[in-house]
């Protein structure tokens, strides 16, 4: 019973070596049928030449720094080695896609993909022997650019050995260049002689219509640059036109500023742009001066070219322009809030208005506490009328001013004075202080000539 079991096991583990080798028998016939059937043909590759990069090692020798250096060289060894593997790829594909043999056990595509396998294997051998020389090129090259990185110094035999390795690739290039070119040459004398003893006579028809095709189109184009040229120079006339119209306004506007720089200053202040009892120019009359000058020397300029011409002056008249505007109001900003006047007439061009920047506390002192005959002396007569007439006060006084003092009505004050100043240039921003003086010179306590307003004297009279 033992035996037999024993004889059983033996069977199975028999039938288990055999199970395991079948597999591998069939793959050892089967490779064995497309070995015996397909031709593998050797894969003939170019190696690495390094007569195609000496040029880029060339230039790149003059490289600043080393990743400079390596960046070019990587860039061009990079397409040399796309195109080697490009051309490989081409001619694997170009064997496989010719195959047509089958048999029993295998058909068409599979000798195809086991060619093709074959070549690639071919291929990635033959890759890995064009890097290992394009890699043995760099070093080469490599060591001798940090060489002269490091010590400054041209190398000039290996130059000279670049440039005729560079010089032998051209001639190289030319002399396949010349081989096409030549077939080239052949085939289409061939095929023109072909071309001319069939078609002739329809060749020569195609080339008189294209010449006169190319005829009319030149004149199509003459005529356009014909009609380009009157526009463009009625443009240009339009042009100096409106630089002639330019150069007289801003020459007269010169004129009229030489004009006042040259008026005298018979005033006892300082004038706009000359200083005061006919004086010389102030900062403002020879900063305009030598704007004048400025713009003048422009103008006066031969023009070389009218595109920057006006432009030119454009500039220069909105920088000082800028520049003044800017200042202004710097300086209106800074002077606004301290200029008082004691005011005392509604006529903004009689001299008894006077502007002070002194102590305002003293100002108000002076307005509370002087007399009449003290404003009399100091401003001359007192003309709060609306007509300006002094002499018949019921006829011309104003009510309305007075009644806006005797009710402290600092809104009505301003808006009256400012519907009378404005129109004159000036301009009330606020009151400071204001008083009446009822009292008329020698009439003193014997009559009040303001009894006509409605207001009491004593009403009046104070503070």
């Amino acid at each position: 019973m033992s035996q037999k079991v024993s004889e059983q096991t033996q069977e199975k583990h028999e039938n288990k070596k055999l199970y395991l080798l079948s597999p591998i028998l069939v793959l050892l016939i089967g490779l064995q049928s497309l070995l015996s059937q397909a031709t593998i043909p050797t894969l003939s590759l170019p190696d690495y030449e390094s007569l195609q990069m000496a040029d880029v090692y060339g230039q790149a020798y003059f490289s600043q720094s080393l990743a400079s250096w390596s960046a070019q060289v990587e860039h061009y060894k990079g397409i040399l080695r796309a195109n080697w593997e490009a051309a490989a790829d081409n001619a694997i594909f170009t064997y496989v896609d010719s195959i047509t043999i089958s048999d029993s056990f295998n058909d068409v595509d599979a000798y195809k993909d086991y060619v093709a396998r074959e070549l690639s294997s071919q291929k990635l051998e033959a890759m890995g022997t064009w890097e290992d020389q394009a890699n043995l090129d760099f070093l080469e090259n490599y060591n001798e650019f940090v060489s002269r990185l490091q010590t400054g110094r041209l190398n000039e035999s290996y130059l000279s050995r670049l440039i005729s390795q560079s010089e032998l690739n051209s001639q190289n290039a030319l002399a396949q260049d010349q081989n096409v070119l030549l077939n080239s040459i052949n085939n289409a004398r061939s095929q023109w002689e072909q071309m001319m003893s069939e078609q002739y006579y329809q060749g020569q028809y195609e080339f008189m219509t294209a010449q006169n095709e190319i005829e009319g189109k030149y004149q199509d184009v003459l005529s356009q640059l014909d009609a380009q040229e009157a526009i463009f120079n009625d443009n240009l006339q339009e042009i100096n036109k409106y630089k002639k119209v330019v150069e007289g306004a801003i020459s007269s506007m010169l004129t009229d500023f030489e004009g006042q720089l040259a008026e005298a200053c018979t005033r006892s202040q300082d004038c706009a742009y000359r200083t005061a009892n006919n004086g010389g120019l102030n900062k403002s009359g020879e900063k305009l001066q030598k704007f004048i000058n400025d713009i003048r020397a422009k103008l006066n300029a031969p023009v070389t070219t009218t595109e920057f011409y006006l432009t030119d002056l454009s500039d220069a008249l909105n920088t000082f322009l800028k520049g003044e505007s800017s200042l202004a109001d710097s300086n209106f900003i800074k002077h606004r809030n301290l200029t008082y006047t004691y005011q005392n007439t509604l006529d903004a061009s009689s001299k008894t208005t006077s502007a002070y920047t002194f102590d305002i506390g003293s100002m108000i002192a002076e307005v509370n506490s002087g007399s009449f005959e003290f404003w009399r002396d100091k401003l001359g007569h007192v003309r709060w009328y609306s007509d300006n007439n002094y002499g018949t006060p019921q006829g011309g006084f104003s009510t309305e001013l007075i009644s806006y003092i005797f009710g402290r009505n600092e809104t009505g004050i301003r808006e009256f004075l400012n519907r009378t100043l404005r129109p004159q240039g000036r301009e009330v921003e606020g009151n400071v202080y204001y008083n009446v003086y009822a009292r008329d010179l020698g009439m003193a306590n014997k009559t009040d000539p303001f009894t006509w307003t409605g207001i009491r004297h004593n009403d009046i009279d104070c503070d």
